[in-house]
């Protein structure tokens, strides 16, 4: 890593001599790396904003009445829609752990399993 020098004003170097100090950080290199890795993420949620602003201004102004937007998107087709709720299901699937996917499959294997027993017993069930 770069080494640099920074001067701080009396006020900020007590400042981060105290987070040190109360161990929230290891030393005041840690510290200032935390700092500017927070302002590059807060600047990148300004420059989207900022994006989406843009865009938005840049398109203009509708014509269209409130019911006119509104029944368009009710008009949301059957494809985009399942497509959604598939995407949503691989989300969900993706952002469980590995221990709550396997507990889910060994729950579907029980309940297949169980389904099978239950078909069977009815099917030598005398009527």
């Amino acid at each position: 890593m770069p080494r640099q020098s920074i001067s701080f004003t009396k006020p900020n170097d007590e400042w981060l001599k105290a987070q040190v100090v109360s161990e929230e950080y290891s030393s005041k290199s840690e510290l200032v790396n935390d700092l500017i890795r927070q302002a590059r993420k807060a600047q990148a949620r300004v420059d989207w904003i900022r994006a989406k602003l843009d865009k938005s201004e840049s398109s203009g102004f509708t014509i269209e009445s409130k019911e006119q937007i509104l029944n368009q998107s009710k008009a949301l087709d059957e494809a985009s829609y399942k497509n959604y709720i598939k995407m949503e299901r691989e989300k969900a699937h993706f952002d469980s752990s590995v221990v709550e996917r396997r507990k889910k499959e060994k729950d579907f294997g029980k309940m297949i399993k169980k389904y099978k027993k239950d078909s069977r017993k009815k099917k030598y069930q005398v009527q």
